[in-house]
């Protein structure tokens, strides 16, 4: 997240849009993102995580028995926008912002050539993310 962060075009999508600096966005965005939100998501999950982690772990064993799965009770709390746990709802929301980005401006320059750009580069890290896992 940190490589996200600090990539060229990172500060347009740092924060929450102000309706005043886009009037409409929030017409025609329903599910607004931005890396500020996503980085809180992600807490949020590691949270949940580790509260079941730590509730399933048996007295002086490994959680689950040693098999390294968590399994979370499915609740709002534990789903995007609230909290991200794995690696497909993180790659979800990146993706969001980007659909975001591309769908409320026009044209292909500016904005829209910087949102590919840096989704281009996010799509990259992902891929990596992804075949760490395996």
């Amino acid at each position: 997240m940190n490589d996200i962060g600090s990539h060229k075009h990172a500060s347009r999508f740092m924060a929450p849009v102000k309706p005043k600096d886009a009037e409409g966005y929030y017409d025609i965005i329903k599910r607004p993102t931005d890396l500020k939100t996503i980085q809180k998501a992600i807490n949020q999950g590691a949270k949940a995580v580790q509260l079941a982690a730590s509730a399933d772990t048996p007295s002086g064993g490994s959680p689950g028995g040693g098999g390294g799965n968590v399994v979370l009770p499915l609740s709002a709390d534990v789903v995007p926008p609230k909290a991200i746990v794995n690696s497909a709802q993180l790659e979800k929301e990146f993706m969001r912002m980007f659909a975001n980005g591309v769908m409320f401006n026009a044209g292909e320059e500016g904005i829209v050539r910087d949102t590919r750009e840096m989704y281009e580069s996010v799509e990259r890290a992902v891929s990596n993310w992804r075949a760490a896992e395996r």
